[in-house]
């Protein structure tokens, strides 16, 4: 996405997971939301919007090796991945003598898949420690500028996710 001037620095990201598990395998579903502040990237306008990216996902999981009492798991996930601006519409100077031009950005929901890898470690009281490294891809509707030209499509984009949890077995098949 910088490529189409969006802020690409990490972000932190919160989330819910539930799962049911029982000896190599689980499957689950999990909430996600991180924000992002974008500006229009028009030379000399300076406003902005508050972008939140949510993600719903159903999550698979499987165990692929222990290690030292360490479980090693693979995960794949599909969901949708929704982007909300606030404000979403921004009105920007005229050209010339013309008429101000407002531009408002409606919300988009894409389809999002993922995989990754977890190392999971039981701890004490049913409580678990993983982290884990993931790498998601979801689509876009596109517009640039080459030269004279707008050039629309529709472009994939990828995301990695380091993700730490601290997550509490409420009972243990």
């Amino acid at each position: 996405l910088a490529d189409y001037r969006w802020d690409s620095t990490p972000a932190p990201v919160w989330g819910l997971d539930a799962r049911l598990a029982a000896d190599r395998a689980g499957f689950g579903v999990r909430v996600w939301r991180t924000r992002t502040t974008q500006s229009t990237g028009i030379p000399g306008e300076s406003s902005a919007s508050d972008v939140k990216l949510t993600g719903t996902e159903a999550v698979g999981k499987f165990r692929v090796a222990n290690l030292a009492g360490v479980h090693f798991l693979a995960s794949a996930s599909v969901g949708t991945l929704h982007l909300g601006w606030s404000p979403d519409r921004v009105t920007l100077p005229p050209l010339g003598a013309g008429d101000p031009i407002e531009v408002r950005f409606d919300p988009v929901t894409e389809w999002i898949g993922g995989v990754g890898m977890t190392a999971q470690r039981q701890l004490f009281g049913g409580f678990d420690l993983a982290l884990g490294i993931e790498r998601s891809w979801f689509q876009l509707d596109t517009a640039h500028r080459a030269g004279t030209e707008i050039v629309t499509g529709r472009d994939t984009f990828g995301n990695w996710m380091v993700r730490a949890q601290l997550s509490h077995r409420v009972f243990q098949l």
